[in-house]
């Protein structure tokens, strides 16, 4: 993680009293409980916890997305001033992708496999107003700007002629195409190796930093959270359990749960790899 520090002023991402839920058998199912997320520009703020823990659906509504059958039970969530839940259709469209804009965890499908990636980097950057030959310049320097070899070749290639980690590069450019204020990476190096993982985080991080994003991580790999992260909150049971700096949260987790997802990491040791169980025992 780069030094940086967060932008003063007011955040450019701010979740209050969030809560979620969704009919189930006659009764309403809590899948965030009055959840507070506040991330400044130039911050990485990550969401941690187990599968079902709300994490995907506390970053979702940083875009106006809920699951089918949720309902927005409670709170407010604003994206630079905007309150993202009382915007009508169209200014809701506007924001997404272009105040706030998102990076998947598997590039693949978010990529059209019919379409070249040049044409599919221009898309995203169709709002700026640029003319043909701007606007092939323009996707040629997003490309360069992600890390990708011969990005004017490249530009011509389709999706299925590159690497995982050439197609997340790829996505990552159309997700900063519109200078966004805010974005939101959901499990952004699932399926990676751990090579091109490495290679993915530090351009994420860079370019954080250089744009001054306010970036909200999902994720369950604690390594990467802890080598992106300026702050974290762990979710249980769509509720926060607990909230730290990544240095402090790391070193002296105060919650049980956080200690056990802290515990249930594989650690190398003389005698090989030994993983800790969430009792605590090795497994």
């Amino acid at each position: 993680m780069t030094e940086r520090e967060a932008t003063g002023g007011a955040p450019v991402v701010e979740i209050t009293g969030l809560t979620v839920s969704y009919r189930s058998a006659g009764r309403d199912v809590v899948v965030a409980n009055e959840v507070d997320l506040a991330v400044r520009a130039n911050e990485t703020v990550a969401v941690v916890g187990e599968s079902g823990s709300g994490k995907s659906t506390v970053a979702g509504t940083v875009l106006g997305h809920l699951r089918h059958g949720s309902r927005l039970a409670a709170g407010r969530v604003l994206v630079d001033g905007q309150d993202v839940f009382a915007l009508p259709p169209r200014q809701l469209r506007a924001l997404r992708g272009g105040t706030v804009a998102m990076v998947a965890q598997n590039a693949g499908q978010a990529l059209t496999p019919s379409m070249r990636v040049g044409r599919q980097v221009a898309e995203a950057l169709r709002g700026r107003g640029l003319d043909r030959r701007a606007l092939d310049a323009a996707v040629v320097e997003l490309l360069d700007q992600v890390r990708l070899p011969n990005p004017a070749e490249l530009a011509r290639r389709y999706p299925h002629q590159l690497s995982g980690g050439q197609q997340q590069r790829v996505a990552i450019a159309m997700a900063v195409a519109a200078r966004p204020r805010a974005l939101v990476l959901d499990e952004p190096t699932t399926g990676l190796d751990v090579v091109t993982q490495g290679g993915i985080l530090r351009l994420l991080d860079t370019l954080s930093s250089e744009l001054g994003l306010a970036t909200v991580l999902v994720s369950h790999d604690l390594g990467v959270v802890a080598s992106m992260a300026d702050r974290v909150l762990v979710m249980r049971r769509g509720e926060v359990v607990e909230e730290a700096d990544t240095e402090r949260l790391f070193a002296d987790p105060r919650h049980p749960y956080t200690r056990t997802l802290l515990a249930s990491v594989p650690r190398i040791t003389d005698g090989g790899l030994v993983e800790v169980g969430e009792d605590g025992g090795r497994t």
